[in-house]
């Protein structure tokens, strides 16, 4: 006589309502997107204000020394901060394309260097944009995952 298992049945189709919520909430990606532009917005931030010397980043070209000197008859030390402007133009984006931007006009002659001066990367490498944006969002999954096992 064939052996009857209606509570494993129950538990099953309660596995999949967990799975199938989990599901839902991976598959919307305004939490992991704001998660990502946020951090990443942070990262940059602290790369700029380490002059490049950070992971996914380029460490700046020294500075020339007639560069030098004239910040010095300014009174501003620091490679690329002469009014704060660039600094504070970095911007997160948490939309569909999430990320980091500068809003300073100016900003792209930095990041991509000129004929007369070296490149001073102000956003992230793309290998590392991608690692870290990987990362952010295997958080987001694990946190929904620990979630639906309740």
């Amino acid at each position: 006589m064939a052996r009857e298992f209606p509570n494993v049945v129950a538990r099953i189709s309660e596995v999949q309502s967990r799975v199938d919520q989990a599901a839902r909430e991976i598959a919307d990606l305004r939490v992991p997107n704001k998660r990502f532009g946020t951090y990443i917005y942070g990262l940059t931030v602290k790369a700029f204000d380490a002059q490049g010397k950070a992971e996914g980043w380029e460490p700046w070209a020294p500075l020339l020394p007639a560069t030098i000197v004239e910040k010095n008859r300014i009174g501003k030390e620091v490679p690329l901060v002469r009014t704060g402007e660039l600094r504070t133009g970095f911007v997160p984006e948490s939309g569909e394309n999430p990320g980091v931007g500068n809003t300073v006009r100016h900003a792209r002659y930095f990041e991509e260097g000129t004929d007369t001066m070296p490149r001073r990367q102000l956003l992230p490498s793309r290998e590392f944009f991608l690692k870290t944006a990987l990362k952010v969002y295997n958080q987001y999954v694990g946190e929904v995952t620990r979630r639906a096992n309740g």
